[in-house]
């Protein structure tokens, strides 16, 4: 027995079925005593880990540990096995009249762990009022403990008892010290809150009480945090709510608070008194109870954002601009100067200290800006007048510039870009400068059509006025997969003179073939043949219209055969051999030299050719690279690259979405619910679509991501981007 004992006690991973199957025989086979044996304190052959392992059999197996055997073990020397000796105490001990006496030692016990088990374990017997009144002396001091798993036991524990036992709780926490009754006070207003969805005066004045004192030793700050918390649940909570935005989820109460003013008044002042104080994390909170009551105070407000400067830490920034979004005071110019430019540093320091942004970024920066601009409409004008204003991150604000400064604001972005080489250019940027009329800034914009990360939307806004000079660009734009920028460039070509060049023709043909998959691309498709039938007076009984929604291979074919024979060499690429580029690919690779890549040009023709915008940053919809080249042959990784469409991950599948209204939106969805989605498309912009405004929706096999990425690659470049790549460990 003892041998079998043995292999019950040292079981590896004993709550694993493999190692129960093994154990559990034979714990049943010897009985329990033996295992009750082990944990007679004189008994020293067995380890702590033993013993504990001993009771825990007990429970499991057994009844669990008689309440006598309990009493014994709450002298155990060691803190784990007392723990644990509660925890195991058997149910049958419920049905006996001395569990106060049983629980006592333990709820006395020095370590919070003992106390912690004591106090669930007490949950379970279910002691009435009168038993728990007995034991007010040792659950007052739990409610008064510095453990936080201690205090939250007590308070589940005593909360359906509170009307009962609240005034000895009170009595006996007279004979604690300082920081203990504040922590029991705390604890008593939240077992109140907790009996009523009312609103509770008395439990928040309870709580600022607390804030206000002084002299609660090394644990202030913990104590008045917990005061603060307090007084966010009492005040409803903060919360996504229908009443307010999401980026004030964390900012405003979950409950209409408007219909409490009068008692909220007396609140409103204590936080101006309290604000600041010298503690930097208790402010954080404070700031969070003044964003959700809204005092209307002007000193206060000033006191709110004077931290924020050129240096402060962004983040911060933003927790005071929302406060300060949600107080309703009239601003005064030094208030307006202070906010305009703390909103456009925003951008700047996050770019100096390349902060991590997440996917959401943009729309909430949209949100604490609109709720800024009703506070004073003089803000964008503001916001423009930044010397610093005219980066990407800055394109949200440009929603609320009145048309009078729209040039302004325009020309600062010019002013960015033509001062800085490295100008970090997006789609964003792209459509800003667009606005502009100027001759000169369209140039600029054409000049972005060699980059891949902006070339889509650089055909979609010179889609909108297409000049003949620009037909190539727009020819280029038939080979992207991406569906609106493919519609835009199709709608620049119908606009233009007729198409004539051989290879322009061609290129109709091979974007028309491609676009066989769903109703939205056999729209497009249906527009591109009848270019192509207009620019070439030919007809091979081509059928348009719904009921040309089909592949119509025949009439393909008919089209191929005479591209062929009538521009021989343009339409050569028309019977390409399958597999030939891939071949040419292996074949560079095997002779490349892969020893001169260099990470950091890598890094640039990776931001160059826009992989940056899909793969990094605040707005990665593609997957992280970070270790790819571990996970990833070169030759696979490199095919990965030229042929995108190729075995797309369901997670990387596109969706064509169709509105009512004849939009077109393609791109991965991220958030969807029963009344609409958001999608983010391939130029980085999201959209919110009503699930009632949706006509047709269809899934792709196509990846977001651009085809042609390795084209006039030379092979530093394909050495520089695996080196890059490499480095993202």
């Amino acid at each position: 027995d003892t041998e079998k004992m043995i292999v019950c006690l040292n079981a590896d991973q004993p709550l694993s079925g493999w190692s129960r199957h093994q154990w559990k025989p034979f714990a049943l086979e010897i009985g329990p005593k033996p295992f009750l044996e082990s944990l007679q304190t004189e008994n020293d052959d067995f380890s702590i880990q033993q013993q504990v392992r001993a009771l825990e059999i007990l429970s499991e197996v057994y009844e669990g540990l008689p309440a006598s055997l309990a009493l014994k073990l709450a002298n155990h020397p060691t803190s784990s096995v007392r723990a644990r000796a509660i925890w195991a105490l058997s149910n049958s001990a419920d049905d006996e009249n001395n569990l106060v006496s049983v629980f006592a030692p333990y709820l006395n016990d020095p370590h919070a762990q003992v106390v912690h088990q004591a106090l669930l374990r007490i949950k379970r017997a279910q002691l009435s009022t009168t038993q728990l009144t007995e034991l007010a002396e040792p659950l007052t001091r739990a409610l008064g403990s510095g453990d936080r798993y201690v205090r939250r036991a007590a308070i589940d524990l005593l909360k359906d008892h509170y009307t009962s036992i609240a005034a000895e709780i009170k009595q006996q926490a007279g004979k604690l010290g300082f920081a203990a009754k504040a922590r029991i006070q705390l604890s008593l207003a939240e077992m109140k809150l907790a009996l009523s969805d009312d609103f509770d005066t008395e439990s928040v004045r309870a709580s600022f009480q607390i804030l206000k004192l002084k002299g609660l030793g090394p644990d202030s700050l913990s104590i008045k945090l917990d005061a603060c918390r307090l007084i966010q649940i009492a005040w409803g909570d903060c919360g996504p709510a229908d009443h307010h935005g999401a980026i004030f989820d964390g900012y405003a109460s979950q409950r209409d608070l408007s219909k409490f003013e009068f008692e909220l008044d007396p609140f409103r002042v204590d936080l101006a008194q309290l604000y600041p104080t010298e503690e930097p994390e208790l402010d954080h909170e404070i700031l969070r109870l003044i964003s959700m009551v809204k005092p209307s105070n002007s000193e206060l407000l000033k006191r709110i954002v004077a931290p924020i400067n050129d240096e402060s830490d962004p983040s911060d920034d933003i927790h005071r601009l929302i406060v300060a979004s949600r107080i309703e005071v009239e601003w005064s110019v030094e208030l307006l100067e202070k906010i305009s430019r703390a909103l456009v540093m925003l951008e700047v320091k996050v770019r100096t200290r390349k902060l991590p942004q997440d996917l959401y970024w943009n729309d909430r920066m949209k949100e604490l800006y609109g709720a800024l601009v009703k506070r004073d409409p003089r803000l964008p004008i503001a916001v423009v007048q930044q010397p610093e204003f005219g980066l990407p991150g800055h394109v949200v604000f440009m929603s609320e510039v009145p048309e009078d400064y729209l040039n302004q604001s325009v020309e600062a972005f010019v002013k960015r870009v033509r001062e800085d080489e490295e100008y970090p250019w997006n789609n964003d940027v792209i459509f800003v400068l667009g606005e502009s009329s100027d001759p000169k800034i369209r140039e600029l914009i054409r000049e972005r059509f060699e980059e891949y990360s902006t070339r889509q939307a650089v055909i979609m806004l010179l889609a909108e006025n297409p000049l003949p000079e620009e037909i190539d660009l727009f020819i280029q734009g038939l080979e992207i997969s991406h569906l609106p920028t493919l519609g835009s460039a199709v709608d620049a070509l119908a606009k233009l003179e007729l198409i004539t060049k051989p290879q322009y023709v061609v290129a109709l043909f091979q974007a028309a073939r491609r676009l066989d998959h769903s109703e939205t691309e056999f729209a497009l498709r249906n527009s591109l043949m009848e270019l192509l039938q207009k620019s070439t007076q030919m007809d091979f009984g081509f059928q348009t219209g719904e009921a040309g929604y089909r592949p119509q291979p025949e009439v393909m074919a008919k089209w191929e055969e005479w591209l062929l024979a009538t521009y021989p060499e343009e339409a050569s690429g028309l019977k390409a051999v399958l597999g030939e580029e891939e071949t040419r690919l292996m074949s560079r690779l095997e002779n490349l030299d892969w020893s001169q890549g260099d990470p950091e040009r890598g890094r640039k023709f990776f931001e160059k050719r826009g992989c940056a915008q899909c793969h990094g940053g605040s707005t990665a919809l593609g997957p992280d690279l970070r270790g790819v080249t571990s996970r990833f042959s070169q030759k696979d990784l490199f095919t990965a690259i030229l042929f995108p469409d190729r075995d797309v991950s369901p997670r990387y599948q596109t969706i064509n979405i169709v509105t009512d209204k004849g939009l077109i939106f393609t791109g991965l969805i991220i958030y969807e619910s029963i009344d609409g989605m958001i999608l983010r498309d391939g130029l980085n912009r999201t959209h919110r679509i009503e699930t009632e405004n949706v006509e047709s929706r269809t899934e792709s096999n196509q990846s977001l991501m651009p085809s042609g990425l390795l084209k006039n690659c030379t092979e530093e470049d394909m050495a520089d981007l695996y080196t890059y790549l490499q480095s993202l460990q």
